[in-house]
Protein backbone atom coordinates (compact mmCIF):
# COMPACT_ATOMS: atom_id res chain seq x y z
CA UNK A 1 0.00 0.00 0.00
CA UNK A 2 1.53 3.37 -0.99
CA UNK A 3 2.20 5.95 1.70
CA UNK A 4 -0.20 8.89 1.83
CA UNK A 5 1.12 12.18 0.49
CA UNK A 6 2.52 14.67 2.96
CA UNK A 7 0.64 17.99 3.23
CA UNK A 8 3.49 19.74 1.41
CA UNK A 9 3.53 17.18 -1.42
CA UNK A 10 -0.26 17.35 -1.67
CA UNK A 11 -0.03 21.15 -2.07
CA UNK A 12 2.68 20.83 -4.74
CA UNK A 13 0.59 18.23 -6.60
CA UNK A 14 -2.57 20.33 -6.59
CA UNK A 15 -4.27 21.78 -9.64
CA UNK A 16 -4.26 25.21 -8.01
CA UNK A 17 -0.46 25.09 -7.72
CA UNK A 18 -0.12 24.12 -11.38
CA UNK A 19 -2.38 27.02 -12.36
CA UNK A 20 -0.32 29.37 -10.16
CA UNK A 21 2.92 28.25 -11.81
CA UNK A 22 1.34 28.58 -15.27
CA UNK A 23 0.17 32.11 -14.46
CA UNK A 24 3.70 33.12 -13.41
CA UNK A 25 5.18 31.64 -16.58
CA UNK A 26 2.53 33.40 -18.68
CA UNK A 27 3.37 36.70 -16.98
CA UNK A 28 7.00 36.07 -17.97
CA UNK A 29 5.97 35.71 -21.62
CA UNK A 30 5.76 31.93 -21.88
CA UNK A 31 2.82 30.26 -23.63
CA UNK A 32 1.81 27.36 -21.42
CA UNK A 33 -1.11 25.07 -20.61
CA UNK A 34 -2.04 22.94 -17.60
CA UNK A 35 -2.66 19.27 -18.42
CA UNK A 36 -3.68 16.22 -16.41
CA UNK A 37 -1.35 13.24 -16.21
CA UNK A 38 -1.87 9.65 -15.00
CA UNK A 39 1.02 10.04 -12.52
CA UNK A 40 -0.08 10.22 -8.86
CA UNK A 41 2.98 12.28 -7.87
CA UNK A 42 2.43 14.72 -10.74
CA UNK A 43 -1.29 14.69 -11.55
CA UNK A 44 -1.10 18.19 -13.09
CA UNK A 45 1.66 19.42 -15.36
CA UNK A 46 2.50 22.78 -16.90
CA UNK A 47 3.65 22.35 -20.51
CA UNK A 48 4.45 24.50 -23.51
CA UNK A 49 1.37 25.14 -25.65
CA UNK A 50 3.00 23.34 -28.59
CA UNK A 51 3.43 20.22 -26.43
CA UNK A 52 -0.13 20.55 -25.13
CA UNK A 53 -1.38 20.32 -28.72
CA UNK A 54 -0.14 16.72 -28.78
CA UNK A 55 -3.00 14.19 -28.92
CA UNK A 56 -1.27 12.32 -26.07
CA UNK A 57 -1.96 15.14 -23.59
CA UNK A 58 -5.51 16.34 -22.97
CA UNK A 59 -5.43 20.13 -22.72
CA UNK A 60 -7.44 21.38 -19.75
CA UNK A 61 -6.48 25.01 -19.12
CA UNK A 62 -4.75 27.31 -21.54
CA UNK A 63 -2.98 30.15 -19.78
CA UNK A 64 -1.64 32.02 -22.79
Amino acid sequence: MPEPLSPFRRRLCSRSNAVRVAARLTAAGEHVAVVATPEPLQPWRVVDVAEAASPCLPKLDRCA
